[in-house]
């Protein structure tokens, strides 16, 4: 490596190092300083490197070894920026690669989402009769006491101290029928009651199923590898989704039903053709951001489709995420600066999301985990899947171009609507501007309101 000096580099071992982890230095992604993640999940073969004192690091292994992964390197009039792992390939660290090359110009602007997400997969829908072990150990109540009078307080306690709104999903029954006639659920109580409230809060509802079958045929062998029956006719799944439709209608009138979240994140490719003819009133799909070890989920990007759906996928899961799913939220929110999360009521029920601690440690873990959200991310905009789509679409048919003159910026946005989102990193002090507003998220990182066509940002001299 004959440059190596030039790209920061004092000295270069003989093999490359395994080392694991990573553990951020700098503050150059909003909220990350100082965290370590990844220690059993994140293996990196990298060359084993001594910088030179004037290289700027921003990621190193959090192993003992503290190796640099992502470090710049000023060199004449211009820098270099050094990746140093393996790793960083997979669609989890967009955000870290996006990141990388920003560093490369003295001013970097792109579009952005700016939203914060949450579902409630399986909610309203019914609510298990009896007693859970946990539950009755923990707080000596039977499940639907539980729901209404310890969890659904604290989903809203949560909702209230930071502003969280929520988008419910919608299940009929847990029957496994595939076949008609589909049957009307007889008891509207808690659905009335919950989603009555969950509207009030400023959320909305949406539709996961008629039942929690996911839509795929006998043909398409995917069903079972989830412990579901295969539909029996095309025909049955779409008459499942009109009753659905025609039911949560039924108990809430003036409540559009524009978003569909599909069961296990499972929709075959048939389905997802027809689903929008099927119900006219749909305009978003979320699925998720990743795609599972089984390869058979529905993994989206963030977009709007050919046939105008929005696909706006789900990043995080669950009460307690795992460092792998807040290692992608931290990347999503440095490249999109979007926030998607999901949650199921009964995880505190379910070993496998559970992991059997109970509600009280959820509740403490993920409380201290959206207090993490709200601190790296202050200025993002909390909305229902409905608002998110609209800011996506905005997002997605934006066309940006920047000329920097001097001390000057300027930039141009194609098919503006209204507003626009913008996350800019500068080695440049912005003093003013004009068409829009700016606030530093983290130092040399700015997210822009743009509010016209035109942004001109002028920098200190």
């Amino acid at each position: 490596m004959a440059i190596y000096r030039k790209l920061g580099i004092h000295s270069i071992g003989e093999n490359y190092a395994d080392v694991r982890g990573v553990r951020f230095i700098s503050d150059f992604l909003p909220g990350v300083k100082g965290k370590s993640l990844g220690l059993d999940l994140m293996y990196h073969t990298s060359l084993p490197v001594r910088l030179e004192e004037d290289s700027n690091v921003h990621l190193v292994s959090a192993d003992e070894y503290q190796l640099p992964l992502l470090w710049e390197h000023e060199y004449g009039q211009g820098r270099f920026v050094v990746i140093n792992t393996d790793q960083f390939g997979m669609k989890s660290s967009r955000g870290i690669i996006g990141a990388a090359y920003s560093l490369l110009q003295d001013v970097f602007v792109y579009p952005v989402i700016n939203s914060s997400l949450f579902f409630i997969d399986d909610f309203p829908s019914p609510v298990p009769e009896g007693e859970h072990e946990l539950i009755t150990k923990e707080f000596g109540r039977d499940i639907r006491s539980f729901y209404t009078n310890v969890w659904w307080p604290d989903m809203q306690n949560f909702a209230h101290r930071y502003g969280i709104e929520y988008s419910g999903m919608v299940i009929e029954t847990y029957n496994y029928e595939v076949a008609e006639p589909f049957e009307r659920q007889p008891a509207v109580d808690m659905f009335q009651y919950f989603g009555g409230l969950l509207i009030e809060g400023d959320g909305e509802i949406g539709l996961h199923g008629y039942n929690h079958v996911p839509f795929c045929l006998e043909d398409d062998d995917i069903n079972r590898h989830f412990g579901y029956p295969a539909w029996s006719s095309t025909e049955a799944m779409q008459a499942s989704v009109e009753e659905l439709h025609n039911y949560v209608h039924s108990l809430f009138p003036d409540q559009p039903l524009v978003t569909y979240v599909p069961p296990s994140n499972v929709l075959c490719p048939e389905a997802r053709q027809w689903l929008p003819i099927v119900l006219p009133e749909l305009k978003v799909i979320s699925s998720v951001y990743i795609q599972d070890d089984n390869l058979l989920g529905y993994p989206q990007e963030f977009t709007e489709a050919p046939d105008n759906i929005i696909e706006l996928p789900r990043i995080v899961a669950g009460f307690e995420p795992s460092e792998y799913m807040i290692w992608t939220a931290i990347n999503e929110i440095a490249l999109h600066f979007v926030y998607s999360h999901f949650v199921h009521p009964d995880d505190v029920m379910d070993e496998e999301r559970g992991r059997r601690e109970g509600w009280t440690h959820h509740r403490e873990t993920f409380d201290e985990y959206l207090l993490w959200l709200h601190t790296a991310a202050p200025k993002i905009r909390n909305m229902t899947a409905s608002e998110g789509a609209m800011a996506l679409q905005r997002f997605d048919r934006l066309d940006l171009s920047g000329v920097l003159d001097n001390a000057s910026y300027t930039i141009s946005l194609e098919n503006f609507y209204d507003e626009a989102w913008l996350l800019m990193r500068t080695s440049f002090d912005p003093e003013t501007i004009e068409g829009g507003s700016f606030t530093e998220l983290t130092e040399g990182l700015y997210l822009i309101e743009a509010r016209q066509p035109e942004v001109a940002i002028r920098f200190e001299e």
